[in-house]
């Protein structure tokens, strides 16, 4: 296996991992960007495959920008592994991954940015396992890189600007969306307008997929929640109800609908899977309910020249997520001598002053993407929270009355969060069950991070070496 060396590696080809690449590669740094889809992108700015030649004729405004960025990546002389996923990062960020034929690769850099972006969150409830039940994240991939609809008749549920986003892309690909059904109510948007005028477009852009909503005549259910999903062979029944302040159902009044599929999502959480397996310090963050890395104003963590931006450093939406990167990659730039600090300072000053303008709608629109806390009171003891290893809420209240004090105890009595994702679908949700318990957010903590972080090929865990290398050890005595 070849160890390649360069100045700065960036882990995530999303807005944010691209302004950090180019960045310091304009300020003469040798730079590798990092990603395990086939193309640039990220979430926001996924396209559609090469071999969707004709969806490709017609450019959406995020295509433009997608491809906008990769030729800035390819100008400046990034070097670009796409379609291979990181699995280890070790002390001294050598860095372990494998491509989409299995190849093993390594690298090796001065200083690492992580720009990995979030994993999507769902509070449980009865049935959300159930076939035809999908993520508003997820859906946004079907709907702008396969163009596949997630079903003819689908209901969108949860909260924040997701919801207006998977309803208006479902309409505008000819699918019908019976109802949208939202934790918030109109005076939580309405208290956020001031906000999201500092980002005309993005607001311009939000009227027309509000439009969109309207127009089709789809019923908007406010300060409401699923209750309930039931699989009927074909279709899925959809209990929905009202919730109070707290996030607490009404168990009086249900309204039932039938559909074929449901997108439902509950906010984003940044992923720090990396950092923490790097013993990176975090804290709680109370707004956005999820935990967040320490970090200077530059984004550098409390690990020396390893740096994590876009919304894995605080929620806050595309365009500032690309001024955080530009922040990251003049700061590695100067750490590693490749700029003046009088140049420095100066560029970063500008900067700053478009992230904070910025700032003020994505964190607007966090909060609107923050479900109640009291949302999770509603889960039954028989709904199933842990998905991969089928363990419901009974069994881990029951490992926390047993005497379990905090996540990673649970995790050990109960084998939640082992399962193939490693907890990120599910460690949320048992985290403010546990809260429950024990206070606090902080006191139940978060899941620690194994390696591998992800799945890997058994071939990739193992050395390069021949069956005759293996040292043959005697035969231990009786």
């Amino acid at each position: 296996m070849i160890l390649q060396e360069y100045d700065i590696i960036v882990i995530g080809a999303g807005p944010s991992g691209i302004a950090a690449s180019v960045t310091s590669a304009l300020n003469g740094a040798k730079v590798l960007i990092v990603d395990s889809s086939f193309d640039t992108g990220g979430q926001v700015y996924k396209p559609p495959p090469d071999t969707f030649q004709e969806i490709k004729k017609n450019y959406s405004t995020e295509i433009k920008i997608q491809k906008y960025h990769k030729k800035l990546l390819e100008e400046h002389g990034v070097h670009i592994a796409l379609e291979h996923t990181v699995w280890q990062v070790s002390k001294g960020f050598q860095i372990y991954a494998f491509n989409n034929r299995n190849k093993k690769i390594s690298w090796k850099c001065k200083t690492l940015i992580v720009a990995t972006g979030t994993y999507e969150r769902i509070i449980p409830f009865p049935g959300w396992t159930s076939p035809g039940v999908i993520g508003l994240a997820a859906s946004t991939t079907l709907l702008k890189s396969h163009r596949v609809l997630p079903g003819y008749n689908t209901i969108v549920a949860g909260c924040g600007p997701l919801l207006a986003v998977v309803a208006s892309g479902i309409i505008k690909a000819g699918g019908h969306v019976k109802a949208v059904i939202d934790l918030n109510g109109p005076f939580s948007w309405f208290s956020s307008i001031s906000s999201m005028l500092t980002n005309p477009s993005s607001l311009i852009q939000g009227i027309g997929w509000l439009k969109d909503i309207i127009f089709s005549r789809t019923p908007i259910y406010f300060n409401s929640t699923v209750k309930e999903v039931i699989n009927h062979k074909n279709e899925l029944e959809i209990n929905i109800t009202k919730i109070n302040s707290k996030g607490l159902i009404n168990t009086e009044n249900i309204i039932k609908i039938n559909a074929d599929s449901l997108c439902i999502g509950h906010g984003l959480i940044p992923s720090l899977d990396i950092l923490t397996t790097l013993g990176v310090k975090k804290f709680f963050d109370s707004q956005s309910a999820s935990w967040l890395a320490k970090t200077d104003k530059y984004f550098q963590t409390s690990v020396n020249n390893l740096y994590i931006v876009g919304d894995g450093a605080g929620i806050s939406g595309a365009v500032p997520a690309y001024e955080k990167g530009l922040l990251a990659g003049h700061s590695a730039s100067l750490n590693l001598n490749f700029i003046s600090h009088k140049y420095f300072q100066r560029i970063t000053k500008k900067i700053f002053v478009k992230l904070k303008k910025f700032e003020k709608f994505g964190k607007s629109m966090t909060k609107l993407m923050t479900p109640p806390s009291g949302l999770i009171k509603n889960i039954t003891e028989d709904t199933i929270i842990c998905r991969c290893e089928d363990i419901k809420r009974g069994e881990i209240e029951k490992a926390i009355k047993s005497g379990a004090k905090e996540i990673n105890q649970l995790k050990a009595w109960t084998r939640c969060g082992m399962g193939p994702c490693q907890g990120r679908t599910c460690e949320d949700a048992i985290a403010r069950i546990m809260a429950n318990y024990v206070g606090d957010r902080q006191t139940a903590g978060m899941f620690a991070r194994k390696i591998p972080i992800k799945p890997i090929p058994m071939d990739c865990a193992v050395g390069d070496f021949k069956y005759e290398d293996i040292k043959k050890v005697e035969e231990a005595p009786l």
